[in-house]
């Protein structure tokens, strides 16, 4: 899918990230269906969102994701889903779990819903090193977040 990844912060909502990144806030209900969101009424900070304004109105898709994150796969997170779980049946590795978390920007690897969607990067999970400062929300120094 083309677009871009968008990292849910902690107040947003679908009509107001549709209307900061489409400028429509009527295509919340899109975005939603676009992420395989349930209810668009429910959206959780530190979950990446595919935009891709012009599917989301109906167009042809644009061109490939571009973000600052790392590249890979999306996944659907799945009732019953764990990040061990996950990386096994990703990645053939179960202990690529906190790397999982690491990538996602997920703080308690114990802690995932359903619904949300997982950047899902086996070369980038092998060469994590836990050693790595974890993810700490909240702006940086220069004001941006990420």
């Amino acid at each position: 899918m083309a677009g871009t990844l968008y990292l849910v912060q902690d107040g947003d909502t679908l009509a107001n990230i549709a209307q900061a990144q489409c400028g429509d806030s009527s295509l919340a209900d899109a975005l939603a269906a676009m992420n395989h969101i349930a209810d668009p009424n429910t959206i959780y900070a530190g979950t990446n969102l595919i935009i891709d304004c012009d599917a989301l109105r109906g167009g042809a898709p644009t061109g490939p994701i571009s973000s600052t994150q790392p590249t890979g796969n999306m996944y659907l997170i799945q009732p019953g889903d764990t990040l061990a779980s996950i990386a096994q049946s990703q990645c053939g590795d179960a202990s690529l779990a906190n790397a999982l978390a690491a990538l996602n920007r997920i703080e308690d690897v114990n802690l995932i819903y359903a619904g949300a969607n997982l950047i899902i990067d086996c070369g980038a999970l092998v060469a994590w090193h836990p050693e790595t400062p974890p993810f700490t929300p909240g702006p940086n120094t220069d004001g941006t977040y990420g």
